[in-house]
C-alpha cells in the first residue's frame, strides 16, 4: 500500500554505440538515483546514490524488527581496463532485533566490481550494543572475494562494565564460505586469550571448526568439529588456573587448576555426549594448605538432550568428602539430585581464628533435591556430632554439640539440638521457612545450670528459656527468662588494648562498599539472680542480687530494675 515511482532511460542502444543509463526511484523513505556510461569496450563509469531515511520500511522484506537510516554513494571511474568504485556508506541509529549500533561508516574502493571484485575498504562501528556487550570496532578488508584479508580491532565493555580489547586477523574465502583465523589476541577482565595456531572455520551448510586452539588462563582450550546444524565436536580444556574464575565470579576466590573434556553430538539445543571436569589442588585464597588439605573435584556427566546425568565428588584430605549424583536440567526441567558426604567443622578455623574462635565437629549430609532450579525442593538431613565452639577472648566454650537439621521442602526443622556448657546443658529446637516472605524463624532454647562462659574476667552459671522469633529479612525478637544461679566478675588491673582495624586501599581498585549495619533484634528478656554474683578486684569484695528487664534492641538495649548489694567490703590500704 505504498507508492512506488521508477523512471529509467537507456540511450545509445544501436550496435557499436556507447550507452548511457539513468535511473530514479522512490518508495516510502527510499530514494535512489544513478547515472552510468556503458561503452562497447572499456570500463563502466558513473555515479549512484541511495538514501533510506527509515530502515524500518524494509522490515517486511528482512523479517526482523529494524530501525535507523542509511546513505550510500558510489563513484565509478575508469582505471586501466577496469572500473574502480569509490564507496562511501553511513548508517545511524541502527537497531536489529534489539541489537543497536549508534553509527556505521564504510569507505574505500572496489576494483573491477562487475567481474572479479577486489576490495580495499575500512569500516567503523560506534556504540554497538549486542548481547549485553558495548563496543566500538574498526575493520579493514583487502583483496578479492576468495582471499579477502580482514583485520579487526575492538574495544568492548561487558554488562558489568568490565573492559575487553580484541585484535584479530583472518582471511575469508567467500565462494567456499570459509574463514582462516590467523591471529586472535584479546584481554577480557584482565584475562588474556591468544590464538595458538591458525585455525579454520567453515560456514557452508552450518558452522564447523578445525583445530581452534586458544591459550586461556595459563592453560589450553581446543575445539574441533561441527557445531551446526548437527553437533559433532570435541572440546578440551587443560591446566586452566582456577583463579581466572574470580574475574567472572568474584565470590569464587579459588586457587588450583581445572581441566575438562567433552565429546558432543545431537544439536546445540539438545546436546548428547559425555563430559568430564577435574579440579586439582583447589583451595580458597584465605586458607593455608597447612590448615586444610587442598581439594580435588571430579565430575562425570552424560548429556541427553535437555538434561545431564551427574556423578561428582569433592574431597579435601580427611576433612571433606561430598558427592552429588542424579539428574539436572540444562534449561527448564526437573531436578533429581542426591547430595551426601561428610565435612569437619575444623575447616572453618582459618577464618574463625582471626577473631580468636575455634570450631570442631563432624557434619553428615544426606539430602535429596527435586523441583526445578528456580524452585528447588530439598528433603533429607544434616547431622552435627561431637561439635564444639570456643571463643578464647571471651572464655566461651560449648562442647558435645549435637544437632539434626531436617529439610522438608522449603522448611528446615532444627531438632535434637543439645550441648554441654560446664556441668550444665543447652537444648533447643525450631524451624526456618526459606520460602515464606522474609524467611520466618522460630527457635526455642533452654539452658539448665549451663556455664558457657568461664574466664579470668567473668564466670556465669544460669538456667532459663529463650525464644528467637521473627523474620531474617525483617524484625526479630528475643524473649525469655534467665535465672543466674552463680556468677563471678573479676575486675582486672587493666584491659588489653583493642586490635586496630586498618582501612586498606589497593591502588587502581575501587574501594569496597561499606559493610551493611547489623540488623537489630528486639529484646524482651528478664534476668533474675537466684543465687549470688561476686564482684572482686581493686579492693572490692561484694555479693550482689536482684533483677533487671532488658528491652529495646541489641543495638540500643534499655534496662529497668537493678541489683542490690547483699554484702560488700572495700579496702583502700596501699592505694
Amino acid at each position: 500500500n505504498a507508492r512506488l515511482a521508477v523512471e529509467a532511460a537507456l540511450t545509445g542502444a544501436e550496435a557499436g554505440e556507447t550507452k548511457t543509463a539513468k535511473l530514479t526511484a522512490s518508495w516510502k523513505s527510499l530514494s535512489a538515483h544513478a547515472d552510468a556510461t556503458l561503452p562497447k569496450a572499456g570500463p563502466v563509469t558513473g555515479t549512484a546514490k541511495i538514501e533510506l531515511k527509515n530502515i524500518a520500511d524494509m522490515a517486511s522484506f528482512i523479517g526482523a524488527k529494524i530501525a535507523g537510516s542509511l546513505r550510500v554513494a558510489v563513484d565509478l571511474k575508469a582505471q586501466g581496463a577496469h572500473s574502480v568504485a569509490a564507496v562511501k556508506a553511513a548508517a545511524a541509529g541502527v537497531s536489529i532485533s534489539g541489537n543497536k549500533i549508534g553509527a556505521v561508516t564504510v569507505q574505500g574502493t572496489v576494483r573491477n566490481p562487475f567481474a572479479k571484485p577486489s576490495f580495499n575498504l575500512t569500516a567503523a562501528l560506534r556504540k554497538l550494543e549486542a548481547g549485553g556487550m558495548f563496543a566500538d570496532a574498526d575493520a579493514r578488508l583487502d583483496g578479492p572475494l576468495d582471499k579477502l584479508a580482514v583485520v579487526l580491532k575492538s574495544d568492548l565493555r561487558d554488562g558489568a562494565g568490565n573492559p575487553a580489547h580484541v585484535a584479530a586477523s583472518a582471511v575469508l574465502d567467500m565462494p567456499k564460505q570459509r574463514v582462516a583465523l590467523e591471529k586472535i589476541s584479546a584481554v577480557w577482565r584482565k584475562l588474556p586469550i591468544v590464538l595458538k595456531a591458525p585455525a579454520t572455520i567453515d560456514f557452508a551448510g552450518g558452522v564447523a571448526v578445525n583445530r581452534l586452539a586458544l591459550a586461556v588462563g595459563g592453560g589450553d582450550v581446543q575445539l574441533s568439529g561441527r557445531l551446526t546444524p548437527k553437533l559433532a565436536a570435541s572440546l578440551s580444556a587443560q591446566g586452566i588456573r582456577a583463579e581466572t574464575l574470580e574475574a567472572f565470579a568474584p565470590q569464587l576466590s579459588v586457587e588450583g587448576t581445572l581441566s575438562a573434556t567433552a565429546k558432543l553430538s545431537g544439536t546445540l539445543e539438545a546436546p548428547q555426549g559425555a563430559i568430564t571436569l577435574q579440579g586439582r589442588s583447589l583451595r580458597l585464597h584465605d586458607y593455608s594448605a597447612n590448615a586444610i588439605a587442598p581439594a580435588n573435584l571430579d565430575l562425570r556427566g552424560t548429556l541427553h538432550g535437555r538434561a545431564i546425568t551427574l556423578d561428582a565428588s569433592l574431597t579435601a584430605g580427611s576433612s571433606v568428602r561430598l558427592t552429588a549424583t542424579g539428574e539436572a536440567p540444562l534449561q527448564a526441567g526437573k531436578l533429581n539430585l542426591h547430595l551426601g558426604g561428610n565435612a569437619d567443622l575444623a575447616l572453618l578455623n582459618p577464618l574463625l581464628a582471626v577473631n580468636g574462635r575455634q570450631a570442631k565437629g563432624a557434619l553428615a549430609i544426606d539430602m535429596t533435591v527435586t523441583g526445578t532450579p528456580a524452585a528447588p525442593r530439598a528433603t533429607g538431613s544434616v547431622i552435627l556430632s561431637k561439635g564444639e565452639l570456643r571463643d578464647f577472648a571471651r572464655g566461651l566454650r560449648i562442647r558435645d554439640i549435637g544437632a539434626t537439621i531436617r529439610a522438608d521442602g522449603d522448611v528446615l526443622h532444627v531438632s535434637q539440638l543439645a550441648a554441654r556448657a560446664g556441668h550444665g546443658t543447652i537444648t533447643g529446637s525450631g524451624t526456618i521457612d526459606l520460602a515464606a516472605p522474609g524467611i520466618p524463624v522460630d527457635i526455642a532454647l533452654q539452658a539448665k545450670e549451663a556455664r558457657p562462659i568461664a574466664s579470668d574476667l567473668m564466670t556465669a552459671t544460669f538456667s532459663g528459656d529463650a525464644t528467637l522469633a521473627g523474620k531474617l529479612k525483617g524484625a526479630m525478637n528475643l524473649s525469655g527468662n534467665i535465672s543466674v544461679i552463680q556468677g563471678e566478675i573479676n575486675l582486672p588491673d587493666r584491659f588489653p588494648p583493642e586490635v586496630a582495624v586498618l582501612d586498606v586501599r589497593r591502588r587502581g581498585e575501587k574501594p569496597p562498599a561499606p559493610p551493611s549495619s547489623a540488623s537489630s533484634v528486639a529484646l524482651d528478656v528478664t534476668v533474675t539472680v537466684r543465687g549470688q554474683i561476686f564482684v572482686r578486684g581493686h579492693g572490692i569484695d561484694a555479693d550482689l542480687g536482684g533483677r533487671i528487664h532488658l528491652t529495646g534492641t541489641t543495638a540500643t538495649p534499655f534496662a529497668t530494675g537493678g541489683f542490690k548489694m547483699n554484702r560488700g567490703s572495700f579496702a583502700m590500704a596501699g592505694q
